[in-house]
This record gives structure tokens, sequence and C-alpha cells, in this order.
């Protein structure tokens, strides 16, 4: 499991390395920076001194150490755990039966919809189309942040690979989401970073949200 995490860690140093252009329609754009850098700063953990817990210290010590801003309770990153592992999860069904309005589904699972096949950089522009779509949405304020900061963190988390497919035909994997548009396989922890952004957002707003990313970004590196 250990050696899976870090192959993944590697793959994300890569991209975090990477030349990587603003998303500059996204005014929430700097948290997928630091969303990125986050990431970095985790797996050079892990790489040197192995895979944490997920006690409240444990978190409270990372929250001090990374750039992004976050807030997360290990009762919220127990439920993000489990809920990933359960077998036959589905990131879209969890979506589309939560809280959220239902323009904030929809534009949520837009931000996938067609990748299958894009390359990056393909895929990345069409997240700036996308991005102007959900700017012209009449969101709530708070689900529009949350939408967003999701848009932002999977912009630049296209640059951990050439392409995002992924186990594609498993239609029973968790790392697939489905859209109005067709499925889009994409990275297990990009999903997981999804999954727990929109569950910490649930339980208490925008900065459990990041850190509900951080924790389902993480886990779904494991789950790779």
């Amino acid at each position: 499991m250990k050696k899976n995490l870090n192959l993944v860690f590697t793959a994300l140093l890569l991209s975090v390395n990477m030349i990587s252009m603003a998303q500059s329609n996204n005014p929430y754009d700097q948290r997928g920076v630091d969303y990125m850098s986050s990431m970095q700063i985790i797996s050079n953990d892990v790489k040197t001194r192995g895979v944490k817990d997920l006690s409240q210290s444990t978190l409270d010590y990372y929250s001090g150490q990374i750039p992004l801003q976050t807030q997360a309770s290990a009762e919220m990153a127990g439920t993000i755990l489990r809920t990933i592992k359960t077998p036959g999860f589905n990131l879209s069904a969890f979506v589309d039966n939560s809280a959220l309005s239902m323009g904030a589904k929809h534009a949520i699972k837009d931000i996938y919809t067609g990748s299958r096949d894009q390359t990056r950089e393909a895929f990345r522009t069409a997240l700036v189309t996308k991005v102007d779509h959900i700017n012209g949405m009449a969101l709530a304020p708070a689900e529009k942040e949350l939408v967003l900061s999701l848009a932002a963190i999977t912009y630049h988390a296209a640059s951990a690979g050439d392409h995002l497919r992924l186990n594609p035909g498993e239609e029973d994997s968790p790392c697939v989401v489905f859209g109005g548009g067709g499925s889009a396989p994409i990275p297990c922890w990009v999903a997981g970073a999804t999954f727990g952004g929109v569950a910490g957002w649930l339980i208490c707003g925008p900065l459990c949200a990041l850190g509900g990313a951080v924790i389902g970004g993480v886990i779904g590196a494991i789950c790779e």
C-alpha cells in the first residue's frame, strides 16, 4: 500500500514542478495551486516518515504545514475514509443524493464530463470554458465557491498525467464519474478529492471542503 501511495505521489511531485498556467477566469484558482503544493508536502512526509493516521493531532499538524487553509476533524476524516472504501461506492450517486442544489450537482459532475480520451491540455482548455459557464450560473455564493474550488483543484491536477483515463469501462469503479454527457474516468485521488470536498462542505462549510479534499485525495491515492 505504501509503495502504491509513493508511486502516485511521485506523479504528483512531477506535476507540481511543471510550469502551470493559471485558470485566470476562476477566482479560486490559487486554491488549486495551493492544493497541489499541499499534496507535495504531504507526499514528501509520507516518503520520509511513513503513512500517518487520521487522528485529530495528525490533522492539526498538517493543517499548520500546508499552504491551503483547511479545517478538518477526525470524525469527518473517518467518514470520508469509510465511505470511499465502501464496496460499490459511486461518487456520482453521492453527489446526486446530497443536499446541494440541482445546479451545483450538475456543475460538479460537468467538471469531469467529456474527459475521456482528452489530453491534459485539451481537458484544461475545456475546464476554462466550463468555469465561464459556472461563473454565469445562479448558484448560492457558498455553492459557487465549492464548485469553483473543485474546478481549480481539477484544473491543476490535470497536469498529473497526459490523459485522465483510468479503468475505462469499469462502471462500478469509484474512480468513474457519471454525468449526462457520458462517463469520465479520472484518477482515484482526484475522485477522492471531489468526494472529500463535497462531504466536508456539507459538514461544516468552505474550509472543511478544502480539508476534506486533501483527506479524500490522500485516501484516493492509497486506493489507486
